[in-house]
């Protein structure tokens, strides 16, 4: 019915069309089989025909009158899909679009009910039911009774924000360019709730001297740039943390395997001399006991080699392992917080000293087991001499 009720006030001339409180006022000149047909189908809506004497007549009679000027009065009141002008248009679908199609007579403009808006001022009101269904979503608080809409919107450190859903049409071009899918999209990431509360707090500063929708409305671009940029210093703020919080994590870690080693290198620096001490001790001048001797220093060398094999290389493969790490952090961590390589410094001086004492360790095995040897060949040498003397 509503393309035959469109059909016929398309037909009609500018001056032959009044509208008045829900009722058309219609005068249609040289009526034909067409307007008959459109009529008949809208019969429910159409009443009160009149010739030009202003004489009525039933619709059954329109037959008679082809050709001729007739008028007659149309009752859209009760219909929801016909809106005469836009302003009407919006009263009537002010915080929820229409679910099926709708035509407009100002704008002469049928919407199908899906599909794209070829038509600019309507697809500028679907763009403003996006944006109030997005701040429905993230509201603390909503009433919504008939066609009004409030919403609420807290915050802790300076209260909050009512919201009344109030506006006119020539706010709502202020959303041409608004990325509203993309909006709408950004609440649903993993940290919505931060992100949500990011926006309401740049809305609550936005609208703080001027709480109403149109200002919204009309300071939008304002309000979208002020979210991004304090948005983009949370996850700047965020990323910064998490990675500060991490290298404290990996610098403890990398300081006890540093400090592990150290303890090692510690212990065996009492611990070297301290056996060799003991071993000189059981040297014997006595010729009686060279074999002994030649034992002990076998034994001697056998220990040196065991330290410098086994314990020295599993401490100097340890501090490689550690350089390795800290170097893949490194190469990181140097690409996101350059206040790091302080910190990073100082675990390579540790290290760098740790290998120092592992070289001074190996001198020392090998050291004293030299002095051994050389504490043996003396005291052979003099028993040889004594020997040779008798």
């Amino acid at each position: 019915m509503l393309k035959n009720l469109i059909s016929i006030i398309r037909s009609l001339d500018k001056d032959d069309y009044q509208y008045q409180q829900g009722f058309i006022k219609a005068t249609l000149n040289s009526l034909n089989e067409s307007d008959i047909k459109n009529i008949n189908e809208a019969a429910s809506i159409i009443d009160e025909f009149k010739n030009d004497t202003d004489s009525f007549f039933s619709a059954d009679e329109l037959n008679l009158y082809v050709g001729k000027t007739i008028k007659f009065q149309i009752n859209v009141s009760n219909t929801r899909n016909f809106y005469n002008n836009f302003s009407s248009f919006l009263n009537k679908n002010k915080i929820q679009s229409p679910n099926s199609e709708f035509y407009i007579k100002e704008l002469d403009y049928l919407y199908s009910g899906s599909g794209e808006c070829d038509n600019k001022q309507v697809d500028d009101y679907f763009k403003n039911i996006k944006l109030i269904e997005i701040l429905k979503s993230i509201s603390n608080y909503q009433s919504e009774i008939g066609n009004d809409l409030e919403l609420f919107f807290y915050k802790v450190e300076s209260g909050g924000l009512k919201l009344k859903i109030n506006y006119d049409s020539d706010n709502l071009s202020s959303l041409n360019n608004a990325k509203l899918s993309e909006l709408k999209s950004h609440f649903t990431k993993s940290d919505k709730e931060e992100r949500k509360i990011i926006f309401i707090n740049e809305m609550i500063g936005l609208l703080k001297n001027n709480n109403s929708y149109n200002f919204l409305l009309e300071n939008w671009d304002i309000l979208i740039d002020n979210y991004q940029k304090a948005f983009n210093f949370y996850l700047e703020d965020f990323s910064f943390e998490k990675i500060k919080t991490s290298s404290i994590v990996y610098f403890q870690e990398f300081t006890d395997r540093v400090f592990e080693q150290i303890n090692k290198a510690t212990i065996n620096i009492f611990i070297v001399p301290s056996v060799y001490a003991l071993m000189l001790q059981s040297f014997s001048s006595s010729s009686s006991n060279t074999i002994q001797n030649i034992v002990l220093l076998i034994t001697m060398f056998i220990f040196s080699l065991v330290m410098h094999k086994v314990l020295f290389n599993n401490m100097e493969e340890g501090l490689i392992f550690i350089e390795s790490d800290v170097g893949k952090f490194k190469e990181k961590a140097n690409k996101i917080i350059q206040d790091l390589s302080k910190e990073l410094e100082k675990l390579d001086r540790h290290i760098v000293q740790q290998h120092k004492k592992i070289s001074m360790l190996k001198w020392i095995n090998w050291i004293f087991f030299t002095l051994a040897f050389i504490m043996l060949v003396h005291i052979e040498c003099g028993n040889y001499a004594n020997f040779c003397a008798i």
